[in-house]
């Protein structure tokens, strides 16, 4: 009996991000592994759980990011990215989504706009502060190799079934 397949694949994007109070933009570059319990579905919505690195120039470099993906290319016209890390010594989120049109396929699904907010705040109930909004993008001539070769469809076992014993106990069968 074999389980469900998944979907795995990894993305590098790169932009800049404008701090509160600076007048310069600070280079940006997201390295992500993206791991879903299903086959992406492009006409439904998939969720999928991110794992990689948030590298914000001068400010954050986290190699232990976590987050989730939204894919949704047609029933919501949107893939939608929350990533979580480390920045100054404060926990951040970076929220944004690449809006999927037809009219412009090609930059509608390598623009992600984003902001950066303070985790502190929201999770003592205040409106979280903006502590930054920027723009990344997927260098299709440099990554869409590399990007189309990462897709993997893995078989979700239930490691449950696996790891269970198969011997029932009685007598004249040996388990080595």
């Amino acid at each position: 009996m074999t389980g469900r397949r998944g979907t795995t694949f990894s993305e590098t994007m790169t932009g800049t991000v404008r701090l509160p109070g600076e007048d310069e933009d600070r280079p940006v570059r997201l390295q992500l592994a993206v791991r879903a319990p299903e086959v992406l579905r492009l006409w439904g919505t998939t969720h999928a759980v991110l794992t990689g690195r948030v590298l914000i120039g001068g400010w954050a470099d986290d190699p232990q990011a976590t987050g989730e993906l939204e894919i949704s290319p047609v029933a919501r016209r949107r893939i939608r990215y929350r990533i979580h890390f480390d920045a100054g010594g404060q926990r951040c989120t970076l929220d944004g989504w690449k809006s999927v049109s037809a009219l412009r396929p090609l930059r509608s699904m390598t623009v992600l706009p984003f902001s950066v907010t303070a985790e502190e705040m929201q999770a003592k109930g205040m409106q979280a502060e903006e502590s930054g909004r920027g723009t990344v993008r997927f260098p299709v001539a440099t990554q869409l190799l590399p990007f189309l070769a990462s897709f993997r469809f893995p078989r979700q076992e239930d490691i449950g079934r696996l790891m269970a014993p198969r011997w029932d106990g009685t007598p004249g069968r040996t388990e080595v």
